[in-house]
């Protein structure tokens, strides 16, 4: 009984702080760029400023795309370039963080599956690929949409381009702001899966995820 009172004060102290911890989501930006030899690096405004010259422009503008959702932390792996199913690349996020959420940029149909098949052997991470086979996973997070019009110089991209921008959004939202209806500041459009409500609710039944 003596114990009662310090167990009932500090699960109260979880239950206050639940809100602003369910936001803090890890995320893993998997780019293909040897401009550098930094395997992993972790990144935020502030330091990408001093560093972004280890990149290529386009990993840069996918960088910005995350960071400016207000990601909580973020870590960018570079994929090694004889790492075709991804083993290594995977392994080296295992060794940074026992969790997160992870996305590749511009990646290829192969390189999309290899990560949905060792998201389903996983517990503690989320994989976000693009256009993937049905994948009867809750770890891994399909995006659908077609085409997306950003309000900068990029004009009109395919989805994938969105994926840094999703992993973002994703990683910030918590059990108080759900992704559903989130306003994505960065697009002026974003193409519709189908002709009407039915349609996106059949794409949104299969496990998918669209704008």
């Amino acid at each position: 009984m003596a114990h009662l009172p310090e167990f009932n004060i500090t699960f109260k102290q979880f239950a206050d702080t639940v809100i602003e911890r369910s936001a803090r989501g890890i995320g893993f930006l998997i780019v293909k760029d040897s401009t550098a030899s930094d395997a992993v690096t972790e990144i935020n405004k502030n330091t990408f400023l001093k560093i972004k010259s280890k990149f290529t422009a386009e990993n840069q503008k996918a960088i910005e795309d995350v960071l400016d959702t207000g990601i909580y932390k973020l870590f960018v792996v570079r994929m090694f370039a004889d790492d075709t199913t991804l083993t290594k690349t995977l392994d080296l996020i295992k060794k940074t963080y026992s969790s997160g959420r992870i996305t590749i940029v511009d990646g290829l149909a192969a390189d999309f599956k290899a990560l949905a098949t060792w998201a389903k052997t996983q517990d503690n991470y989320h994989v976000l690929t693009y256009k993937t086979e049905k994948s009867d996973s809750i770890y891994v997070e399909n995006f659908q949409t077609e085409k997306v019009v950003f309000k900068d110089d990029r004009g009109e991209q395919v989805g994938i381009k969105f994926l840094p921008t999703l992993l973002g959004i994703l990683c910030t939202c918590n059990i108080e702001r759900s992704s559903t209806y989130f306003k994505c500041n960065n697009l002026i459009y974003a193409e519709p899966v189908g002709a009407d409500d039915n349609a996106v609710n059949t794409v949104i039944g299969k496990g998918n995820i669209v704008l």
